[in-house]
């Protein structure tokens, strides 16, 4: 019920709301811990305003703590609306510079891509770790050349 509502608000404003994909717990049950479930709310309540949030981040952390791939489709992505890349460090913090390599960006970027996905990709970083790992600035420029590399397919140190 308050989805619907909150998409009636929305109406035909220039906004979006979205239904972000979380990562998966054994204590605490989280919408978005699963994309077919979320995916089906979004089809059930249905407007233009509704979409889906892909975290990436978010993502592999479910497949890390669940041992099974968060479920992803043809279907899914074309009502996503926008997406988190972010990486995790060694201590499982997330929302850190793409440094570490423990977010599977080289997979799921071309896969958008390849899927035509027009939607916004926001690098999304918490600044205390990005102060941590170098000259801020310069540690922003790495990780979005990074995510352009992984969006063209482009491994870590190859050039086209």
């Amino acid at each position: 019920d308050f989805l619907r509502w909150a998409v009636g608000v929305v109406g035909d404003y220039p906004v979006k709301l979205a239904l972000e994909t979380m990562f998966y717990s054994t204590t605490t049950y989280r919408v978005g811990q699963f994309g077919s479930e979320i995916l089906d709310i979004v089809k059930e309540v249905g407007g233009k305003a509704l979409g889906l949030g892909l975290d990436m981040g978010h993502c592999a952390r479910y497949e890390r703590d669940s041992g099974v791939p968060y479920e992803l489709s043809d279907d899914f992505i074309k009502r996503v609306t926008h997406a988190h890349l972010h990486d995790i460090d060694p201590n499982g913090v997330d929302h850190v510079p793409l440094l570490y390599g423990n977010v599977g960006y080289d997979g799921y970027l071309p896969w958008l891509a390849r899927r035509h996905y027009q939607g916004v990709v926001v690098l999304e970083l918490d600044y205390e770790p990005l102060k941590q790992a170098g000259d801020p600035g310069e540690i922003l420029r790495l990780s979005a050349q990074r995510a352009r590399q992984a969006w063209k397919g482009i491994g870590p140190g190859e050039r086209r």
